[in-house]
């Protein structure tokens, strides 16, 4: 029993240590970001955790729409919820004829290919090809829009993946690009597979088109698998939260989101006729006027009488 609670200690200590590594490994890069921190004025960097406290009161906007999901009654007044803010596309984007004859193309049942996208999220290429051998299984086409140099990669710092480019056709039945517009793409597949990201949500939702999503972060770092769980709740598309899914498991998730489309188009007539960044800019607007108004107060002006003692 001895030499069994040893090696659970090792293995425990292993499990730590494997943990500590990408601190160890980064260590010049959380020094550089440190140092700039420090560089940021109006904040005392000697609060140490009280800080947090503060944040509370610091004004905060939502950046979601309250017809995905109404803001809680137990949120703090600083709080504003104004709508989603979307990308706009590259000026002067058109698609090629190839990209424009693929999106068009139906399946047996009349259904448009399925977009695979996972953003600026890396190592992704597993998984991409497992959701395409399960859409293919299905009968379906995909776009896939990833950027080949980064698929493997477990770091990087270019993230210009946003750039013009013509993508071609690898398989009769997948399209491979970098960038396409997601307010051209989205309205014209029949289900987007994505990593969670709020932005393409927003953005496929608005379009009416349903989501698997496929968290690749944990939900101690990022809000991909809390936002799976809301579209599986909400009725807007299906999740996959195996980091390595079977094809099967894939397949579900695909038929699953798809019998949600007419959920996801009465989402999209209420989300086309909001503005959210109209609404974020006049709330920057009378926070920074309420801001300025506490700094500086007006004086009370002199009604040309003297005072009287």
């Amino acid at each position: 029993m001895a030499s069994w609670g040893f090696l659970n200690k090792l293995k425990h200590f292993h499990y730590n240590f494997r943990r500590l590594i990408p601190f160890v490994v980064q260590a010049k890069f959380i020094q550089r970001t440190s140092e700039r921190l420090l560089e940021i004025p109006n904040v005392d960097h000697t609060d140490g955790f009280a800080f947090f406290g503060k944040l509370q009161s610091f004004p905060q906007l939502g950046l979601w729409s309250e017809s995905i999901m109404p803001r809680p009654l137990d949120f703090p007044k600083n709080f504003d919820v104004t709508g989603c803010i979307f990308i706009p596309r590259i000026e002067g984007w058109q698609p090629t004829e190839a990209l424009s004859a693929f999106v068009s193309k139906k399946d047996a049942s009349g259904l448009p290919p399925i977009a695979v996208t996972f953003g600026s999220v890396l190592g992704a290429r597993r998984l991409g090809e497992v959701i395409i051998a399960a859409a293919r299984q299905l009968g379906k086409s995909v776009i896939w829009c990833h950027d080949a140099k980064r698929d493997w990669q477990a770091e990087t710092t270019d993230f210009s993946f946003a750039m013009p480019c013509d993508g071609q056709a690898t398989a009769e039945d997948v399209f491979e690009i970098e960038y396409v517009p997601f307010d051209w793409l989205l309205p014209r597949v029949s289900v987007t597979v994505c990593h969670g990201g709020a932005g393409t949500l927003w953005q496929s939702f608005r379009s009416g088109t349903p989501c698997v999503v496929c968290p690749l972060l944990s939900a101690l770092f990022a809000d991909q698998v809390p936002h799976a769980d809301f579209v599986e709740r909400a009725g807007l598309g299906s999740r996959v939260l195996e980091m390595d899914p079977s094809i099967e498991a894939c397949k579900e998730a695909l038929l699953a989101a798809q019998s949600c489309s007419a959920a996801c188009q009465r989402i999209a007539t209420k989300l086309q006729q909001e503005d959210g960044s109209v609404k974020a800019a006049a709330a920057i607007e009378r926070i920074s006027a309420e801001k300025e108004a506490a700094q500086h107060p007006k004086t009370a002006q002199s009604n040309g009488c003297l005072p009287c003692f």
